[in-house]
């Protein structure tokens, strides 16, 4: 049963998707984490590198993410005990629940695509393993939404510590007041993740707002499929991405992608398979959270830099959007790694480029880079496990002394290393007066 929705009004707008019923609730399918090529016409391998990114980093905690929306279903068995909190812009009140039905509530499935609880043997895996979820109400229950709501939630959002803001709005007008807030939350240094829409048109040629403005704290969205390709539309679940060589990002995964929903009288699933670029911005949401988480201190544009240049290139995006591919959440967190490499996200005493060529997380601090030295016959050898990054290795020095003005060298240190240890030695002659580290260093 396929239902689409399309609908218009002056000053206000729908948050359009189009949406399937999920009828499976338990092991979907979540090409856009995991594209195994399951799907017909799937490309393995066109997804965010969610899988791979979480053995690197899972959890933003001390990040504010606010999204504006429909509210949120809290009571969702994937969203239960999610740390949230927020505010109802239009009826001017505390109760942010979600009660928009025309779509199945797109605030739901919107935030639970980063919000969904993992490992809790039902449905969804969210991107995020936790974050400090502020939740503005400014999309009534049929989904309409008006300039001046949002703005008021935008002013709402910054002034409650917000760092990111997801906004999966699409068909305002270019309108002073929400240009003014906009430049004011990037004053603050506030990242704005945001739809570049769902009717398959250049939005270098008919913009769309507000993800066709041109503040240096947008990233606007667009949504590809599992081929790797800009979704069109082409089967009964329409609503095509947007695209714009000058005026959209970045794509992200934007088709069929399983997430919660709100149930009614007539709906009683808890999940639905969802369409268009309201669903691709929570994936880019999601990735840039977890950035701010390692590189506090960081701002909207270093952030946006960070996601943009480390995008999986293809030919199918060219003129399609200024990045020119679409999101990878591996080298994007990679990228914020290798540009902040002595931060310690998890205070464990472990910088991060060393747990991430360890393989252990950075957020987790019962998980360190494991260091052992043992005594082999005229060798001393210390050992760590290690996982080849393109972007950063690991190298061994010695020195005679310790001090600020140590000198470190890699002479007469044997490497024997191979895919998945780091291994070297030094002879075992005039030990007493060497020390050995291992260093992790950015490439080349």
């Amino acid at each position: 049963m396929v239902y689409r929705v399309y609908c218009r009004h002056k000053d206000r707008t729908i948050a359009v998707l189009v949406i399937r019923i999920l009828k499976i609730v338990k092991s979907v399918n979540e090409w856009n984490l995991r594209n195994t090529g399951a799907r017909s016409n799937a490309i393995p391998g066109t997804d965010i590198s969610a899988v791979q990114t979480w053995d690197i980093v899972q959890t933003a905690p001390a990040i504010t993410v606010a999204f504006l929306d429909s509210g949120l279903r809290t009571n969702h068995p994937d969203l239960a005990g999610l740390s949230c909190r927020g505010t109802n812009i239009v009826a001017s009140n505390s109760d942010f629940s979600d009660d928009e039905t025309i779509t199945g509530g797109h605030g739901t499935g919107v935030t639970a695509v980063m919000a969904a609880n993992r490992n809790n043997g039902i449905g969804l895996a969210g991107i995020v393993g936790s974050a400090d979820y502020l939740i503005v109400k400014v999309l009534n229950n049929t989904n309409y939404g008006t300039t001046s709501d949002v703005i008021k939630g935008l002013d709402f959002a910054r002034s409650n510590g917000a760092s990111i803001v997801n906004m999966s709005l699409v068909g305002f007008s270019n309108d002073q007041g929400l240009r003014d807030v906009i430049a004011r939350c990037e004053s603050n240094g506030i990242l704005l993740c945001i739809s570049a829409g769902n009717q398959g048109s250049n939005n270098d040629l008919t913009p769309n707002y507000p993800s066709s403005f041109t503040n240096a704290n947008i990233i606007s969205v667009g949504g590809h499929d599992w081929s790797n390709q800009r979704w069109n539309g082409s089967t009964n679940t329409n609503a095509p991405s947007n695209y714009g060589a000058t005026s959209v990002d970045l794509f992200a995964p934007g088709a069929l992608i399983p997430s919660a929903a709100q149930t009614n009288a007539s709906q009683t699933n808890n999940y639905l398979w969802w369409t268009g670029t309201s669903v691709a911005t929570p994936h880019v949401t999601a990735v840039a959270a977890l950035i701010k988480s390692l590189n506090p201190v960081w701002t909207a544009p270093q952030i946006k830099e960070a996601i943009l240049s480390s995008v999986a290139t293809n030919s199918n995006y060219s003129g399609l959007c200024t990045s020119g591919g679409r999101l990878d959440a591996l080298k994007a967190v990679g990228r914020a790694i290798t540009q902040g490499p002595s931060n310690d996200t998890d205070r464990d005493d472990a910088d991060n480029l060393l747990e991430y060529l360890a393989g252990t997380r950075a957020d987790d601090s019962s998980a360190q880079p494991l260091v052992t030295g043992e005594l082999d016959g005229t060798q001393f050898r210390v050992t760590m496990p290690r996982v080849i990054r393109a972007d950063a290795h690991l190298v061994a020095e010695k020195s005679t002394a310790l001090g600020a003005a140590t000198s470190w060298s890699t002479n007469g240190i044997s490497d024997a290393s191979d895919t998945s240890t780091f291994r070297a030695s030094i002879p075992q002659a005039g030990l007493d007066k060497a020390f050995l580290r291992i260093k992790a260093t950015t490439s080349p």
